[in-house]
């Protein structure tokens, strides 16, 4: 069992309502889930409680090893280049830096960036570059469960493709993914589909209208 949620709760500090209303869920290491809903449904506050950003008001996580990809990469952004930016993570892990950077390059590889891009600024890359470097920044501290929240905000349907291959090699080599998006569409690469309203989360069929559009290589979303 990669992650257990047994009556999860969560209010924010001087709110009136619960942000987080008893959530149960199971998922199994290895599996590839996709959490769906409106925004202000909670989805980005349950993604801060799977990790540890946020303490539950009530109810208890069961997990370890889960590593977060944020939905603006340049808040995972700060170092000078893009192999030290992924080398910091396995360094406060209390790697050497010989082995930070034996994970950093195994990491970037893993997202298909190359050498050519180590020594360069990761402010200078393209937004889907600056993305996989996030990833990468993320993998290579060894996590065994990965959310990630809006991975494909603002990203064109071809770059979009790429970074769910990404996801699904990952998911084959024993990680368990968890994407959080208000695109249902991306059910098509989960093995589960779940719905969140109102700090509910509950199993889901996405709309087939929506479905029928991904099998015909029609991008149903907009580019934001």
């Amino acid at each position: 069992m990669a992650l257990e949620l047994k009556n999860l709760h969560f209010t924010y500090k001087g709110a009136e309502k619960e942000t987080i209303r008893g959530i149960d869920l199971k998922l199994e290491s290895g599996s590839f889930t996709v959490i769906s809903g409106p925004n202000g449904s909670g989805k980005t506050t349950l993604s801060k409680l799977l990790c540890g950003i946020l303490k539950p008001t009530l109810g208890s996580i069961d997990a370890d090893g889960v590593g977060i990809l944020f939905q603006v990469p340049e808040n995972q952004l700060f170092q000078a280049t893009v192999l030290e930016d992924v080398m910091f993570g396995p360094l406060n892990f209390g790697r050497t830096r010989d082995q930070a950077r034996e994970d950093a390059i195994r990491a970037l590889e893993s997202v298909g960036i190359g050498e050519e891009f180590y020594s360069r600024d990761p402010f200078r890359l393209s937004d889907g570059q600056k993305r996989l470097v996030a990833l990468a920044g993320v993998l290579a501290c060894g996590f065994t469960t990965l959310v990630l929240d809006e991975v494909a905000a603002g990203l064109d349907w071809k770059t979009e493709q790429k970074v769910f291959e990404i996801l699904k090699n990952l998911q084959k080599s024993g990680m368990t993914i968890i994407v959080i998006s208000h695109d249902p569409g991306h059910a098509q690469y989960a093995d589960r589909y779940l719905h969140m309203k109102g700090g509910v989360l509950s199993d889901g069929v996405p709309d087939p209208d929506i479905l029928t559009l991904i099998e015909k290589d029609i991008h149903f979303f907009p580019e934001i």
